[in-house]
């Protein structure tokens, strides 16, 4: 009587881990799938809104003012080279980052916080005419496949102001993610560096690039 017990209450334990699992898969799969949409049309307003700033670009060469965009100024991060932004749903966007061989385009918001990282990938420090640090969660849709990226693929990043910084992957490595933000990324000499946590956030993958 006592092994039926038994069995019956691993079979019912076992149950609740298996629905537990699966609620679990569900709400991951609709947070990755809502940061995706979100990340999309922060995406397609920046394109609405770099658009509209080339056009006053224009109006300001001929009219001799001053564009609005180019006045754009985030906060700062305690750096003095954060770069120009334009403000799109309430987040500070400094450009769009093009991954080809995973078939990404992302804007990138200006500073980086948990609310920010649900939405779109984030810059961590520098800029793009230096040593920049991106980060994002490993949704599917935000770096869950830079682990896939190898030598000589392709990153491109357009900033706000029109200008494009063309990169290649020189290396991804997967370190421990025991260790401190400032021991992966202290005193790098890349000229772009991308990292996301692996699920489960036992290890961080991180992607290092130069520039081309």
């Amino acid at each position: 009587m006592r092994s039926r017990r038994g069995g019956f209450l691993l079979i019912i334990v076992g149950c609740c881990c298996v629905l537990a699992a699966a609620a679990l898969y569900v709400y991951n799969s609709r947070v990755s799938a809502q940061a995706a949409e979100e990340a999309a049309d922060l995406a397609a307003l920046l394109d609405q809104a770099m658009a509209l700033g080339t056009e006053e670009d224009n109006d300001a060469d001929a009219g001799g003012q001053d564009s609005a965009l180019s006045e754009t100024q985030p906060e700062t991060q305690s750096e003095s080279d954060t770069p120009k932004s334009v403000t799109v749903k309430n987040y500070d966007i400094i450009g769009a980052l093009s991954i080809p061989a995973i078939d990404i385009r992302l804007p990138v918001i200006s500073q980086w916080s948990y609310p920010n990282l649900r939405a779109a990938p984030c810059r961590y420090s520098g800029s793009p005419d230096g040593q920049m640090i991106v980060l994002a969660h490993n949704y599917a849709r935000h770096f869950g496949h830079i682990s896939d990226l190898k030598a000589g693929d392709t990153v491109e990043f357009t900033a706000v102001d029109g200008a494009v910084y063309s990169y290649q992957v020189t290396e991804t490595e997967t370190v421990d993610g025991e260790k401190g933000l400032g021991d992966i990324i202290s005193g790098s000499d890349w000229d772009l560096t991308l990292f996301t946590c692996t699920y489960g956030g036992a290890s961080r993958v991180v992607v290092r690039c130069t520039k081309t």
